[in-house]
C-alpha cells in the first residue's frame, strides 16, 4: 500500500430539527438528488435501513458510468448509518453518514474511507488526485441536502 490519502469528510450544521434532516439523510434512494456523482439509487434486498440489505449505486463521472452493490453495516436508527461498497472486497470503501441534535438545529457529517486509493494497482487507485474528487464530491453533497433542507422550512 502506499501513502495516498484515503478519508474524507465533510459537515454541515441545518437549521431543521434532527428527526426533519434524518427524514431526508436516512432515505438512501434520495441520495442521487445531491450527490455529483452517484444518480440513483435502487434497493437490491430489503427497502430500508438495517444492517445487512443492499442497495445498488449508479454512478458517472464525465468519463466513466458504473454501477455497484452496497451493503449497510451499521445503522442507528434516526443518528447515523454506513455502508461499504463493493460489500466482501478487502479494500472496500465505507460510506457513512450521520445526524446529531444541536442547539440551533443539526449537524449533518459525510465521511468515507476509501482504502483502495493506497492500492494504484485497482482503478479507484491509479485515477489522481480521486480522494480530491471524493472530499469535493461530499461537500457538494452535504451542502445540497442543507439547501433542501432549510428551503422546506
Amino acid at each position: 500500500m502506499t501513502d495516498y490519502p484515503t478519508t474524507g469528510s465533510a459537515t454541515v450544521e441545518v437549521a431543521v430539527s434532527a428527526a426533519a434532516a434524518w427524514a431526508l439523510v436516512g432515505d438512501v434512494t434520495r441520495i442521487g438528488e445531491f450527490s455529483p456523482e452517484c444518480k440513483r439509487v435502487e434497493w437490491t434486498s430489503g427497502s430500508e435501513l438495517a444492517v445487512g440489505n443492499m442497495f445498488r449505486g449508479f454512478n458517472e463521472r464525465p468519463d466513466y458510468q458504473w454501477d455497484v452493490e452496497c451493503e449497510l453495516t451499521e445503522v442507528t436508527d434516526g443518528a447515523s448509518f454506513t455502508y461499504v461498497v463493493p460489500p466482501g472486497f478487502a479494500h472496500a470503501t465505507s460510506w457513512s453518514f450521520a445526524v446529531e441534535e444541536t442547539d440551533s438545529g443539526a449537524r449533518i457529517t459525510q465521511s468515507f474511507h476509501a482504502p483502495m486509493l493506497a492500492l494504484p494497482e485497482v482503478y479507484p487507485g491509479k485515477i489522481e488526485g480521486r480522494c480530491a474528487e471524493l472530499q469535493a464530491a461530499i461537500e457538494t453533497t452535504t451542502s445540497a441536502i442543507k439547501d433542501a433542507l432549510e428551503s422546506q422550512r
